[in-house]
């Protein structure tokens, strides 16, 4: 099975995460599912599905995070590079508005099970984060995208 990368944050996240359905949410379910059980006749018992059908759901995310789990690989991230890497932090501009730094953008590079843009974390195996690794403060990158490509300049990375 392939490594799956990720930060120590992402991991803990993760099982955080499965600790809640496993704990809370399982058994919530469980007794749901009992309860609307005991209302007789299943076969046009909505109560009934709808819960099965939370539990199909509840189970199969618990497997996919145990899956994640045990693939990860924690990667540990070091702040003494030259160029930029997973986990680095980088700051961004469009060339065009390179002197208004309201217009900077700061994104973190992490594993795809922790990105989230409107947080400013972007997978590392998105084009945006494929274009921005290995380079350097001072570099231009051309970021692919549907409607064509753009042009990031980086300003700075830690």
């Amino acid at each position: 099975m392939a490594k799956v990368p990720m930060t120590q944050a992402g991991f803990e996240k993760l099982m955080a995460e499965l600790e809640n359905l496993t704990k809370v949410q399982l058994p919530e379910i469980i007794e749901k599912v009992a309860e609307a059980r005991s209302h007789g006749d299943l076969k046009e018992n909505s109560e009934y599905h709808a819960a099965r059908e939370r539990q199909g759901h509840i189970q199969d995310k618990m497997k996919y995070l145990e899956d994640r789990l045990s693939s990860a690989q924690v990667i540990e991230i070091s702040g003494d590079t030259d160029t930029i890497m997973f986990g680095s932090k980088v700051t961004t501009v469009d060339p065009d508005y390179e002197d208004d730094e309201d217009e900077y953008e700061v994104y973190t590079l992490v594993g795809q099970d922790e990105a989230d843009p409107t947080e400013g974390m972007i997978s590392v195996t998105s084009p945006m984060g494929q274009a921005l690794l290995g380079k350097k403060a001072g570099d231009m990158v051309s970021v692919p995208a549907p409607a064509g490509s753009y042009e990031l300049k980086i300003i700075a990375f830690e």
